[in-house]
């Protein structure tokens, strides 16, 4: 991701957590209070997006794949949520024409949510969505699968630091059920083993995810 568009992404993800830190607890979806909302469960798919060249030190390219991503978050406050997170999404690495296999990420973090509450929304007519932001922390735990055409070249890739920061709307439609969209980037980087030397990766994505949110 060039520098201009993660800075904005940032100043996005801050301008959302200080809208909800500033404004006191209110009322949550359709006039139900935070305090009865105390667990989310979000099922969401879509697409991991490179932001960069995977592999340092040979000409390569990366595919766009499919992405699966769950998690659920426990409410403290109206405006503040802790949680934990599961993403997985394969990527097809070629060199430049042959491919070199399919390196398979299973991210898991543990998040903060921020929300920006009702009392700051209601008065502007926005009673229909919910945005916030998150950040978390955690792991990128790889496989890796080399594919005939790479000619007996091999990759080994380890487990990396995730940091993942994110910003979403929630859309209710009944007091259980609500919709969402969500945009995240993934810290996804380090040293992998290239027949048998090392050399550097970075497979951070841009990641574009919708779909449903239960509340209890």
């Amino acid at each position: 991701m060039k520098q201009h568009t993660r800075d904005r992404l940032f100043r996005l993800l801050m301008a959302v957590i200080a809208s909800a830190i500033t404004v006191a607890p209110s009322q949550g979806f359709s006039g139900q209070s935070a305090e009865e909302e105390v667990f989310a469960w979000r099922l969401r798919a879509g697409i991991s997006i490179p932001t960069q060249k995977v592999l340092s030190n040979v000409g390569n390219d990366t595919t766009v794949a499919s992405l699966f991503n769950t998690d659920a978050n426990y409410a403290l406050k109206e405006w503040l949520r802790v949680g934990v997170l599961y993403e997985w999404h394969e990527h097809t690495i070629n060199f430049n024409g042959p491919k070199f296999g399919n390196l398979t990420v299973n991210t898991f973090v543990t998040s903060v949510e921020f929300r920006v509450p009702r009392a700051k929304l209601d008065p502007h007519g926005f009673t229909w969505l919910t945005p916030y932001a998150s950040l978390g922390a955690g792991a990128n735990v790889h496989m890796f699968k080399e594919h005939a055409q790479a000619g007996g070249n091999t990759g080994s890739f380890p487990t990396t630091f995730a940091f993942r920061m994110a910003t979403g709307v929630d859309f209710p439609l009944t007091e259980q059920i609500g919709l969402n969209t969500e945009i995240a980037w993934n810290r996804d980087s380090g040293t992998y083993q290239f027949n048998g030397a090392d050399a550097s990766f970075n497979a951070s994505t841009l990641n574009i995810l919708g779909g449903i949110r239960l509340r209890y």
